[in-house]
């Protein structure tokens, strides 16, 4: 499979070299720019052995790297004609990478996938492909996304009379198990959590398999909403547990020190640093009461697209089957030979090379790796994909919701009262933003308010 991959690669390489893509060169090399945010997550030169192993096997082409830390930056360099051929960031928390990938600063994939042999619709995941589709148009390829689930301690559930192999499935037992998970010394203080204190309004905000905080368009704020008030005032709940009590002196409680028996967490986590995979269970997000179908709340994390009228589209492109394909296999017997007993792939979204390192990698793990990545893929495919959204203007968001959570503090109103607050204050600040994009020169079809400048 490997060697089928590079081969392919390699051939499509020379194909393009014939053709004569366009691109400037560097002693006879076309150039690809590749503009990247590196995630605070990673490494500073996590991706100069990629960007190496590319050349090596594509020596047509000269990778030049452009800092082009946010989506902000990237409309300004779109708009400026100074874009790279691809853009591989992510986390939008950093870059405000929300839903923007639309025409005008990425171009849409489409054709490519329609017509590419090697990365193609067939080929890729189509759960983790929603996350970078819009009305029906691909605009990236989701390279990391953030795939919520229940962990839990199965030591600790066996320890209190629960069963093992028996996760909360939904609000009402989560909230049960999370009670009586929690261990006091004989001060009322603070030895074993059953849960960890959230964020659990963002990660169970899509547990029914619609629009969480907010709409449908991805941008407008649904908090006036019952869902989100209903959500809200659960969470609440379960913060109740253990409000106003200390934690015992010299108790670190994390999940990996063995004395949290709950976390809702990533999927696609690697759990090196966690309790030994033996004890770790897995399971769906809690689902409110009456919800039958299982949904896994995903949050696009780290993408490949390619921006708008970029240079070298044609060596764009081969940069970006290169990620998914041969770089992801690449990347993956690095994570391997570097720590081959802890070692667990990510859900690569390219179904050839995900085969590829299972076949070489995955089967050479020992048989409680195997059985905990099999458990993972079972849910994994078991479930349908819900896209988590952040709004455009998520820093002024966060500062209107401190301000109406101080209110609900100090007893001066209700929860449902700061939501329709904050539900206010917000759509009067994206009305805001929404004028003052268009007085930046940027012209924006429907939806795209996600990616103008501010």
């Amino acid at each position: 499979m490997k060697k089928h991959l590079l081969m392919m690669a390699a051939l499509l390489g020379v194909a393009l070299m014939l053709s004569g893509c366009s691109g400037g060169s560097s002693g006879g090399n076309k150039v690809i720019k590749v503009g990247w945010y590196n995630a605070w997550y990673l490494p500073s030169d996590y991706y100069d052995g990629l960007f190496d192993d590319f050349e090596s096997k594509h020596p047509e082409y000269k990778v030049e790297k452009v800092d082009v830390t946010s989506v902000t930056n990237l409309v300004s360099d779109v708009q400026s004609g100074t874009q790279p051929d691809v853009w591989l960031g992510g986390d939008p928390n950093e870059t405000n990478l929300t839903v923007g990938y639309y025409e005008g600063v990425f171009q849409c994939l489409d054709d490519y996938l329609e017509n590419d042999d090697t990365v193609n619709l067939d080929t890729m995941d189509p759960q983790q492909m929603k996350l970078t589709c819009f009305n029906g148009k691909y605009y990236g390829i989701p390279i990391h996304a953030t795939q919520q689930c229940l962990i839990y301690n199965k030591k600790l559930f066996e320890e209190n009379g629960l069963d093992p192999d028996h996760a909360p499935e939904t609000w009402d037992e989560f909230y049960e198990y999370a009670k009586n998970l929690t261990k006091y010394n004989s001060n009322g203080e603070i030895i074993q959590l059953g849960v960890t204190n959230g964020p659990w309004v963002y990660q169970l905000e899509n547990s029914n398999g619609t629009s969480g905080t907010f709409k449908e368009d991805r941008i407008s704020s649904n908090y006036d909403s019952e869902w989100v008030g209903d959500l809200t005032e659960f969470c609440n709940k379960v913060y109740g547990i253990t409000a106003n009590k200390d934690v015992a002196e010299g108790v670190d409680l994390e999940f990996k020190n063995g004395n949290v028996a709950m976390a809702i967490s990533d999927l696609q986590l690697h759990f090196d640093d966690t309790i030994p995979l033996e004890d770790l269970g897995i399971a769906y997000v809690p689902k409110p009461n009456g919800v039958e179908k299982n949904y896994i709340p995903s949050l696009l994390f780290y993408f490949i697209g390619m921006p708008a009228d970029c240079e070298n589209p044609e060596g764009g492109w081969e940069f970006i089957k290169y990620l998914v394909t041969d770089g992801a296999y690449y990347q993956n017997s690095e994570s391997y030979l570097g720590d081959p007993v802890n070692y667990v792939p990510g859900q690569l979204p390219h179904i050839p090379t995900r085969e590829a390192v299972y076949d070489d990698y995955v089967t050479e793990l020992p048989q409680e790796t195997q059985s905990f990545i099999d458990k993972r893929d079972e849910l994994l495919n078991g479930a349908d994909v819900v896209v988590e959204n952040y709004s455009p203007i998520q820093s002024t968001l966060k500062e209107i919701e401190k301000k109406w959570n101080g209110k609900v503090d100090s007893g001066n109103v209700s929860t449902r009262e700061a939501l329709k607050g904050i539900h206010t204050e917000y759509e009067a600040q994206l009305e805001t933003w929404k004028k003052a994009k268009e007085e930046k020169g940027w012209e924006f079809p429907e939806g795209k308010e996600a990616i103008a400048p501010f």
